[in-house]
């Protein structure tokens, strides 16, 4: 299989500002290849060479993006597993790297095969919901939908998909049943959303966001711990007394995990510093994203917890459809 790789270098020209980077021998001595498992333009792409125009700013060398899209992410992180662990791969990915390794047995990694760097970003989901549907608030939908079982619709952009499995997630945890509508596309079923051609979908926040804005469907909730900076009228599932519809599509740099531990420190300074840049945030906010400050032990915490909640998905998802963990 041919990968369409799209690359961009981002050289410093006259110095760089900030303190340098203590030396891990001479790391690094060339340039920093960067995976972004993603089409050029994405969102997930636009936020990493943003992060690389402010990284560079603190390291004497360049980072390199490169585009490696496909399998649904699994070919960048097993381009990560072939490369030599020497912190001159970095693989910045999202919590699809995490699902992956759990639906599909030829994935052929795990998680504790790769070190986690550092948190870059973050997005959280909106629970929107048709116009149409009389409700205003999640208590009223999970009345409504337990008088209605199997009546509504919800978007669906696969069941393993991120959008797919929260979706489940919530509907077991309310004792509720909805219809799933499969589509191709995000943006698809929001047309759908919008015409009330299906009734319920959840997807990342800066794409349901503007249909809010405009009045067109109408947000329940968001399932990041904090409220979203542009929905700042809509609670989260948290203050709705639902802690466990905790939901973001994160990015986080992963390196191999042999990778030297000098090395490793190198890497978590340089991103970790570049995360909490006020350039940086900047540059997130613009593109619908929000911080995630969190690296060392902190984020390996954090890694597990998200491998944990999945799992609990994909289980609860294979059991609904009858596959056993092989299929």
């Amino acid at each position: 299989m041919s990968v369409g790789k799209s690359i961009l270098v981002f050289f410093m020209l006259a110095g760089f500002s900030g303190a340098a980077l203590p030396a891990s021998d001479d790391f690094p001595s060339r340039p920093i290849r960067t995976i972004v498992p993603a089409a050029a333009g994405s969102g997930t792409d636009a936020l990493v060479r943003a992060f690389i125009v402010e990284a560079v700013k603190r390291v004497k060398q360049p980072l390199v993006a490169e585009n490696i899209a496909g399998g649904g992410g699994i070919i960048a992180t097993r381009t990560l597993m072939a490369a030599p662990a020497d912190g001159y791969t970095v693989l910045t990915h999202g919590p699809a790297m995490v699902t992956n390794m759990l639906t599909d047995p030829a994935a052929g990694y795990r998680m504790d095969d790769f070190i986690a760097i550092s948190a870059i970003g973050q997005i959280s989901f909106t629970f929107g919901v048709s116009p149409a549907v009389p409700v205003k608030s999640i208590q009223e939908l999970v009345t409504h939908l337990k008088a209605n079982p199997g009546k509504l619709n919800y978007g669906s952009i696969g069941s393993t998909s991120l959008n797919g499995l929260s979706t489940e997630r919530f509907l077991a945890m309310t004792g509720t049943r909805v219809q799933a509508i499969d589509y191709k596309s995000a943006p698809a079923a929001l047309l759908d959303l919008v015409s009330d051609r299906i009734q319920i979908y959840m997807q990342t926040t800066p794409l349901l966001a503007p249909q809010v804005q405009a009045g067109k469907i109408k947000a329940l909730a968001v399932t990041s711990d904090a409220r979203s900076f542009l929905l700042p009228d809509v609670p989260t599932f948290r203050e709705l007394g639902m802690p466990d519809m905790f939901v973001t599509v994160w990015i986080i740099a992963f390196v191999h995990k042999s990778t030297p531990a000098p090395v490793v420190a190198t890497l978590r300074q340089l991103f970790s510093e570049t995360a909490v840049s006020a350039d940086f945030v900047a540059r997130q906010r613009a593109g619908g994203f929000e911080p995630l400050v969190k690296t060392g032990r902190e984020l390996d915490d954090y890694v597990r917890q998200e491998v944990q909640r999945w799992e609990i998905d994909v289980k609860r998802t294979r059991a609904a459809t009858g596959q056993s963990a092989g299929q």
